[in-house]
């Protein structure tokens, strides 16, 4: 899920469940997000801030049907991680090499 899909989909379930910027905000300073403003939700539901693993757990147990899903996310940071590893092997392959 990118941040589009993440923005369009708190925005709908937000607006779905009736629940304003400030509430939402509210809710996760509750849950232990002291930092969340309504300015948070703005910036994630537009896109312009990602959120952490455990801030999309959060607020899909604050929103129902928010569409966080931990399975995904964890497959999603399994294939990121091995593509790294890939990244660094090649890294470590050419600069094993003599480019003189």
């Amino acid at each position: 899920m990118n941040a589009t899909q993440v923005a369009a989909d708190l925005r709908r379930n937000r607006e779905q469940h009736g629940c304003s910027q400030q509430e939402l905000a509210d809710a996760m300073n509750a849950a232990g997000f002291s930092h969340w403003s309504q300015a948070t939700v703005w910036a994630v539901e537009t896109g312009n801030r990602n959120l952490l693993y455990i801030e999309g757990i959060t607020l899909s147990s604050i929103l129902p049907g928010f569409g966080i899903n931990s399975d995904r996310i964890g497959r999603n940071i399994i294939r990121d991680a091995q593509t790294l590893e890939k990244v660094r092997e090649l890294i470590e392959t050419s600069s094993s090499y003599d480019l003189a």
